[in-house]
């Protein structure tokens, strides 16, 4: 049972929850900031490696301005693949179309680069300094927007976590703010979050008995279905866990008082099912 509490008490705790928020917006603004700085980048790459592949559209028949502007969107098209590339793995999606199209994008850049060796062997230089020459600008033109991709796919992927974990901070210091018992909303999240927890657990378990059932029987695609139900099961544990973590990180009190007050409510509960708030 807990008591009701002071002023001093519902004041700490309302200045907790914002300050729980404030952290999580803090984050979201600077991951915001390298998005933006990652995307700059991109751009900015791709508008000088579009200069090194104008001699080689040309070749093709393409005007400066066509051919730089095909270099430019290329090289861009090449760094949101592989962003999209990890996205998908970072979400448990299949990345293999994100794949194809950064294995297509990396021929082009290939073919170019033959163009311009082809173009340099003209105009008079060695065919093997040639060819050196024009495959170490297209190694460099294909790990610069695939690196920057990568870092921009990562950035995208934490952005889109801190938001969630921002938005159900937001929602429980509005929570916070209107409860007669502050200090005990601060506890009953903690146990809805550990009720969340044991209800995807025990999904995963269930579903890794229907994905043997699936295989037994070759039907793949529930086996397919059952296991990105797994996954999505996976992030739900790894994303309440986290928001446990903050709650407990930012309580108002100790720690002890903290997990103390979850146990107790928690043991207390035992014998009947522990009423969860889906979020």
């Amino acid at each position: 049972m807990i008591n009701q509490p002071s002023q001093q008490e519902q004041t700490a705790s309302l200045t907790a929850a914002n300050t729980m928020y404030a952290h999580l917006n803090r984050d979201h603004t600077r991951l915001w900031f390298f998005a933006v700085l990652w995307a700059l980048l991109l751009v900015g790459l791709s508008l000088i490696f579009g200069r090194l592949t104008i001699a080689a559209f040309q070749r093709i028949g393409a005007d400066p301005n066509t051919a730089f502007l095909l270099g430019v969107v290329l090289h861009i098209l090449l760094g949101i693949a592989k962003a999209s590339w990890q996205w998908a793995i970072d979400h448990r999606r299949s990345p293999l179309i994100y794949q194809l199209g950064v294995l297509l994008l990396v021929g082009a850049i290939i073919v170019v680069a033959y163009f311009r060796a082809q173009l340099q062997i003209e105009l008079g230089s060695p065919p093997l300094v040639a060819y050196l020459v024009s495959a170490f600008i297209a190694l460099l033109e294909i790990v610069g927007p695939l690196v920057v991709g990568t870092l921009l796919g990562n950035v995208a992927t934490r952005i889109a976590k801190v938001q969630r974990d921002r938005t159900w901070a937001d929602q429980f210091r509005n929570s916070v703010s209107v409860s007669l018992n502050p200090l005990k909303e601060w506890q009953d999240e903690g146990i809805n979050l550990r009720g969340r927890i044991a209800k995807n657990e025990r999904l995963i378990e269930e579903a890794k008995l229907k994905r043997e059932q699936a295989l037994a029987q070759h039907d793949h695609a529930e086996a397919r279905r059952l296991e990105e139900e797994i996954g999505k099961a996976e992030e739900n544990i790894q994303t309440y866990r986290h928001q446990y973590i903050l709650l407990r990180q930012h309580y108002p009190g100790t720690n002890v008082d903290f997990d103390r007050g979850v146990e107790e409510a928690l043991k207390a509960s035992q014998g009947s099912p522990l009423a969860v708030d889906e979020p």
